[in-house]
């Protein structure tokens, strides 16, 4: 592999854990995007981009969700790639990420 600082190497990392090939690495670095899916009330903060909204690297979950002035309260749930997430996870390019509001009902 090439040689990246020790930020890059940490997210190839994860992203090589998360069952990507070297080729495929290559190509998500070049494009630091994400696939994104608000739900239920959280629709309205849905950007027109939201299959391919670009991220910063390194963004966390929580930065996100103010990027898009989502209330922190109103995103209960997050999963990305579907796995259940903490605001505080990194966001890697070519992530699936879905994020719900509280439910409520009985």
């Amino acid at each position: 592999m090439f040689a990246y600082p020790l930020t890059m190497c940490i997210i190839l990392s994860i992203e090589y854990d998360r069952g990507f090939t070297e080729i495929q690495l290559l190509q998500i670095m070049k494009r630091q995007t994400i696939q994104l899916k608000l739900f239920a009330v959280l629709k309205a903060h849905m950007p027109v981009d939201a299959d391919h909204y670009p991220i910063e690297s390194g963004m966390t979950v929580d930065q996100l969700i103010d990027t898009l002035d989502i209330p922190k309260e109103q995103a209960k749930l997050v999963f990305i790639n579907g796995r259940k997430a903490d605001l505080t996870d990194i966001l890697i390019a070519g992530d699936r990420v879905g994020v719900f509001p509280p439910v409520g009902g009985g």
